[in-house]
């Protein structure tokens, strides 16, 4: 568990969980990251690993909530090594502020391969991709059968495939709802994400509150 913590100037990446020999070396229950920031992790976006980089690490859950990241690796979550776990890993990001990450060709948002997984994104805000060189077209990629993908009550915007000439992300099959593309304006060297007062996203969460990281809002 991180709490109420700041993180900040790892080269590679935020959690590294694919060191054992083989699939399935390491199990971890819950990983938990709450009212915490963490920022330039990962080489500007140019890391070969991912904000939090689970390949061949089986776990049961991954919950993000109320904390901010930015400038943060090529890609937010990777579990791509194909294994059979004991249980389908659920993610779970809720109320977080992500902007200025991507890179290296990495997929965005998630990259579980063809194993089944649990990921939801609600009422969060993700702006900005990538940080440096291309990431790919589809910012999710998680194919496993019986996999759940979905965004919902959440804003997106200025996320492209390049920094120039870029296309921009499609979510794969990932189910959408009630979500929102404003520009706030901020750009991808950001760091002060404060949503203003009379916005829109202050009143777009699921329960009729702000989106994002609520210490934005206060």
């Amino acid at each position: 568990m991180v709490d109420n913590c700041i993180a900040h100037g790892s080269v590679t990446s935020f959690l590294r969980g694919d060191r054992g020999t083989a699939a399935r070396d390491f199990k971890i229950t819950g990983i938990t990251v709450n009212n915490s920031i963490v920022y330039d992790m990962g080489l500007n976006g140019a890391s070969a690993y991912y904000t939090f980089h689970l390949n061949k690490m089986q776990f049961n859950t991954l919950t993000i909530s109320k904390s901010t990241f930015y400038n943060a690796g090529p890609g937010l979550v990777t579990a791509s090594t194909t294994y059979t776990g004991d249980v389908i890993p659920t993610v779970s990001i809720t109320n977080s502020t992500f902007n200025g990450f991507g890179g290296n060709a990495k997929y965005a948002l998630l990259d579980a391969n063809a194993n089944p997984i649990n990921f939801t994104i609600l009422n969060s805000i993700f702006a900005n991709t990538p940080k440096s060189g291309t990431v790919n077209a589809a910012a999710i990629r998680g194919t496993g059968a019986g996999s759940t993908l979905k965004i919902s009550n959440s804003n997106y915007f200025n996320l492209f495939s390049a920094l120039t000439g870029g296309t921009a992300l499609t979510f794969g099959t990932a189910t959408l709802a009630s979500n929102q593309s404003i520009n706030t304006g901020w750009t991808a060297s950001t760091t002060d994400f404060t949503i203003a007062v009379g916005s829109p996203l202050r009143s777009a969460g699921s329960t009729g509150g702000p989106i994002g990281d609520p210490r934005w809002t206060y």
